[in-house]
Parts: structure tokens; sequence; C-alpha cells
């Protein structure tokens, strides 16, 4: 039986993580860890837990992901996004047995210049704000200190059922208002949280799987207002009091945003196709579909 260690398991990824392997994973024993079981700024309660319980697979779902925030909370965002990932690789080297770590990162490493098809995992990273500078460094720090051992998986766009995301909040704002202002000059890739998951027992069930970093997230490149656009047309099936009718796409300088974001991020799959199959993404309008069908949704 493999024991499986998922870190941040209340948060909107780890939730989901957890429900998927518990559903449909085969003899898997997991572990839900969140902040009362393990202090994850802190070295000795790291290692006094992973020492305390045996594991062979650490997911890490804990991340600091407030984009915003991190330019001025860059100390906190630091220790949970750079120096607590490497804490969970000296666990995994310093424990042996061949301990796997599956790391959670974000296309939030790229700087936002335009690449035909998408960031291939090869791209060298040139991360232009707070967050994903910490998130980078965090890799860095995983591939420095294990040998192998190790999958790191870049995402974007994250939406699910259990935590205020973009989808969410738009649905909101249309109950509320009749014309939105979204921006419409990012262009990415929503990735819904179960889809993810499901990528994740992947990489736990196949153990012949290359170590290494890999790209995930949905399939077709989109812009916010775009991705705005398709949540208020899908939201009018399963909601009757959606109030919007104009959804105008703005500039980034629109807002005055404080951290500087990507202005293309979007993700090839083209690897973690070639490993498990072209089915294993979906098309994101297909998954934020089945988001909105979800019998756990809820505003």
């Amino acid at each position: 039986m493999k024991r499986v260690v998922v870190l941040g398991s209340n948060g909107m990824l780890g939730r989901d993580v957890v429900r998927v392997l518990e559903e449909k994973g085969n003899n898997l024993e997991v572990f839900k860890a969140t902040r009362h079981d393990i202090d994850f700024l802190d070295k000795a309660s790291v290692e006094n837990f992973f020492k305390k319980y045996d594991f062979n697979y650490i997911v890490n779902c804990i991340a600091y992901t407030d984009v915003e925030k991190a330019e001025e909370e860059y100390d906190l965002a630091y220790k949970v996004n750079t120096v607590g990932p490497s804490y969970l690789a000296q666990i995994c080297q310093s424990l042996g047995g061949n301990k796997k770590l599956i790391h959670i990162s974000t296309d939030y490493v790229f700087g936002g210049e335009y690449k035909e098809g998408g960031y291939r995992e090869t791209d060298s990273p040139n991360p232009i704000n707070a967050y994903g500078r910490t998130k980078y460094l965090g890799e860095m720090n995983i591939i420095n200190v294990m040998e192998d051992n190790y999958y790191i998986i870049r995402t974007s766009w994250l939406f699910g059922n259990n935590r205020k995301n973009f989808v969410r909040t738009i649905i909101k704002l249309a109950m509320q208002g009749e014309e939105l202002k979204i921006v419409n000059d990012q262009i990415g890739s929503p990735t819904y949280t179960m889809d993810l998951a499901n990528v994740i027992l992947k990489f736990i069930e196949n153990e012949d799987l290359p170590f290494g970093i890999y790209h995930y997230s949905g399939e077709g490149e989109t812009s916010w207002w775009e991705f705005a656009k398709e949540i208020v047309e899908l939201s009018r099936e399963k909601f009757n009091n959606i109030k919007t009718k104009i959804i105008l796409g703005v500039p980034t300088e629109s807002f005055n945003f404080k951290a500087k974001r990507p202005r293309y991020s979007y993700l090839s799959k083209e690897k973690i196709k070639s490993i498990l199959g072209d089915n294993i993404v979906k098309k994101w309008q297909d998954s934020l579909r089945e988001y909105l069908n979800d019998i756990q949704f809820y505003i």
C-alpha cells in the first residue's frame, strides 16, 4: 500500500486531490495534513511530522497565491513558496527509501513574452512579480536538493469547488450588475482542480514516469475576458438571477495592480500528453461546464 500525505488538504486544490485519491486511487492510504498538523514554516516541525508519519509520496498543495499581497508580504511568500519546499526536498532526501515529492507550481514563473504553441518545460523562467519569483525559487530548491524522485507540475488559472476563485467571483458579480469590465490582454488557460487532481493520481499510480518538470492546464488559449464571457453564458443555464448583459474587455492598465502580470503564460502540454496520452488534457470550456454541473458547486 502506498502512503500519500497531502499538504494543504483544506485548500481548493488540496481538497480535490484528497477527493480523487480516496475515490479513485487503488491501494492508497491518504493522510490529510493541515496547518494544525504541521507548521510548514518551521523546519523542526516538518522534520518531526514526517519522521512520525511514514510516506511514499508527499503532494504539496501549500502555496502563498495572493499575487497582489505578495508584493508587500514578500518575506511570508518567500517562506511559504521557497523555503517550505526546500524543507520537503530535504526530508525526502534524508529519509531515503525512494520518497517522492509532487510539487505544484505556476505559469507565473514566466515573464509573458509570446511563445508560439505555449511555454515548454525547457523554456527559461523569467518571473516578473514577487509571487512568480518565490515559486520559481521554490522549484530551484527542490531541483538542487533532490537528485530525482520529484515531479514539479506547473499549472495556471485554477478554479475549483472549495475556495474563492475567478469563476465564483464572476458569477457573484453577474448576479449583482448589468455590466462587467474584465482584463482582455492577459492570455493563458483556466484549469479545473479536479482535472489536475486526476493528473496527480496518474503520477502516483505510474511509478515509471520520468522525474522532472511538467506543464498541465486546460487546453486552449484564452483571455480573462473570454473566460468571463463563457462563465456568464454557461451560468445562465444554472442560475435564474444572472443580471449581466455587457462584458467589456479592458487593458490591464485599467486596474491599479501592484504586481505585474504576464501578458502571455499559456503552457504547452505536449510533454505530458506524450507520456500520459492526449486525452489527459481537456478543453477548458468542457471543464468549466463540468465544474458548474458539479453537485458540490455553490455560490
